[in-house]
């Protein structure tokens, strides 16, 4: 078999192998590329711990998860430097904190709306 005639993201070529009857591997291969993405989203996983997971997120949460799934799936195929990926991580993991400073934040303000209500329940 040959080698993959497309380069990486970062210029350097591509070190898998191309597809028999083919110039590229399977994730250059533009002929492929509509079909393995369609592939990615419907192939198991809608019935995935990933999928089931996701379902608990907050909707404003949901395509920053689904975006560093695809940077995973980039870094593993080579499309995407790994220092992207850690960089994307960070930013989310500071997002989801804001989010749950925002939830408490919410949550102890009910709390201490119930606690003025329940006060005045017993004068």
């Amino acid at each position: 078999m040959n080698p993959c005639t497309a380069s990486r993201a970062d210029g350097t070529p591509c070190k898998a192998r191309a597809l028999p009857d083919r110039s590229m591997c399977w994730a250059h291969d533009p002929e492929l590329q509509a079909r393995a993405q369609a592939a990615r989203k419907a192939g198991g996983q809608n019935g995935s711990n990933a999928a089931r997971a996701a379902r608990y997120l907050p909707r404003e949460l949901r395509g920053l998860a689904s975006k560093l799934i695809d940077a995973i799936d980039e870094v593993h195929t080579g499309e995407l430097d790994h220092k992207r990926l850690t960089a994307m991580a960070a930013g989310a993991s500071a997002v989801v904190k804001l989010y749950e400073v925002g939830e408490l934040t919410i949550e102890v303000q009910e709390l201490r709306n119930r606690v003025e209500r329940g006060s005045q329940w017993r004068a």
